[in-house]
């Protein structure tokens, strides 16, 4: 009986985390126990001597605990850090999102004084952060924690930031939760890891379901279907497709999308010059993008707007029946009364050779600057693994927000744009829609806007891409 009791003591004495594996090991323990109890039997062992192995054995199982347990108390000892989350999104439901994670961080880190706060640098449709970023790049000002787009912005400032890549790979818990993010290489730089986003922009085509009904519209499987329903839908008074084509990444991105028809990951093969960007699958792909502009599928004033000036607003007003390029991004700000009338799908097929995919990319990535003071960083790093929990997941879920990181088991998803969106990306494969390189990037900008004014053909502007391209060498 003397060891039952200790066993009580050692139980009454541990972390609740650490007490289920010592009663693994003690359980164990029993077992051997009661073995030995029947080979005593026939070996004239004493029951002190039982008893004696059966104590040392548990007190070797409560010095692990208490080893462990100091460990932990060495990673997590006293300190007090200040740390600014520099960012450019406006939007309430992030500031919210973020000011809740905030909190749950700091009530698990009750061992480190922390002032941890939210400074917002301007919207992602003006430049005001990004001319702020490049003072801050130049001076080597740049906050804890700060807001980088993937693709050639991060490309651009990668010497400036901290590669974490060894940090999640040796933690099975880190690398686990950001599983839907460490996979998509979109924003990686040949394998490393930069920074963590808080958020996945899956884009598909949004068309209003109750509109389609009760005008007859179907749903577009190929591009032909698409621009077939331009007259009719506007006929019925509304905008095809409210998405503005000023800002080269709207036809950037969908170039991606129809490439990706064809097993493309995206422009990436191109932008490395592995392939040629005038090949037959892309020239189809690009001849498409341009039919459909040709068409009249956009407003009349689509080259002098930039998407989040002009989609959503029309969209939620019904004045349009469809749009493409702001993916999950705006679930939260469709009316709770029509917010199930939103049908989301794949960009139509090309032709019936393809298969469907979606653009999938990570949002804002919040990354820390190469300068940052040893203390400070530990804290940021230890943020930044938790941008990627299931508990930081579940706060931007409630707050319309498709996070990059794991999605809580048995969630209950209370926007069904989001439930919609998760479920049919994880139903076909995601395209990489980024063009790292700016100078390319902005070359093919300048050739598509020529293309939708007819300066140039589709074959045109890939041939130029191909000769830039050989400038580049």
């Amino acid at each position: 009986m003397v060891f039952v009791g200790r066993i009580f003591i050692i139980f009454t004495n541990r972390k609740e985390k650490k007490v289920k594996k010592l009663f693994l090991g003690i359980f164990v323990i029993l077992i051997a126990v009661s073995l030995v109890g029947v080979f005593s039997l026939t070996s004239c062992k004493t029951e002190e001597a039982i008893e004696e192995a059966a104590e040392e054995a548990i007190e070797e199982a409560a010095e692990e605990v208490e080893e462990e347990a100091e460990e932990e108390a060495v990673e997590e000892e006293a300190l007090t850090a200040t740390l600014e989350l520099w960012h450019w999104q406006p939007g309430e439901n992030y500031k919210t999102a973020l000011d809740e994670i905030i909190e749950l961080f700091k009530a698990e880190h009750t061992l480190w004084t922390l002032d941890i706060f939210q400074t917002i640098g301007g919207g992602s449709g003006g430049q005001d952060y990004w001319t702020q970023f490049a003072a801050k790049a130049l001076a080597d000002e740049f906050p804890p924690l700060f807001g980088v787009l993937p693709g050639s912005n991060l490309h651009e400032y990668a010497s400036k930031l901290v590669d974490i890549t060894d940090e999640i790979s040796a933690d099975p818990e880190w690398s686990g939760w950001a599983e839907r993010w460490t996979g998509n290489t979109e924003w990686q730089i040949d394998g490393r890891i930069y920074g963590v986003p808080i958020d996945k922009w899956d884009v598909g085509l949004w068309y209003w379901r109750d509109i389609s009904e009760s005008n007859g519209f179907e749903e577009p499987k190929t591009i032909e279907d698409l621009i077939a329903l331009a007259q009719p839908v506007k006929d019925a008074g509304l905008i095809p497709i409210a998405t503005g084509l000023q800002t080269i990444q709207q036809t950037t991105y969908l170039f991606a999308n129809l490439v990706g028809q064809y097993g493309y990951p995206g422009l990436e093969q191109a932008e490395a010059g592995e392939i040629k960007w005038n090949n037959p699958d892309f020239l189809k792909c690009l001849t498409a993008i341009n039919d459909v502009y040709d068409a009249g599928m956009y407003r009349e004033d689509a080259l002098q707007q930039g998407y989040t000036a002009m989609d959503l607003p029309d969209f939620q007003a019904k004045s349009a029946w469809s749009f493409w390029m702001g993916g999950d991004y705006f679930a939260g700000s469709i009316d709770a009364a029509e917010i199930g009338n939103v049908e989301i799908i794949p960009y139509p097929l090309v032709d019936d050779s393809g298969e469907s995919c979606f653009i999938s990319s990570v949002g804002q990535t919040f990354c820390m600057p190469a300068n940052i003071d040893d203390t400070t960083k530990t804290v940021a790093m230890a943020f930044q693994k938790f941008l990627s929990s299931p508990k930081a997941s579940e706060v931007f879920l409630k707050n319309a927000i498709t996070p990059a990181g794991a999605i809580p088991e048995g969630f209950v998803f209370e926007n069904p744009i989001i439930e919609q969106t998760i479920r049919k990306v994880s139903e076909v494969y995601e395209v990489n829609p980024y063009i790292n390189d700016p100078e390319i990037l902005n070359k093919l900008g300048e050739l598509t806007t020529a293309m939708y004014l007819d300066q140039v053909t589709p074959e045109e502007v890939l041939n130029e891409i191909d000769d830039f391209m050989g400038t580049l060498q």
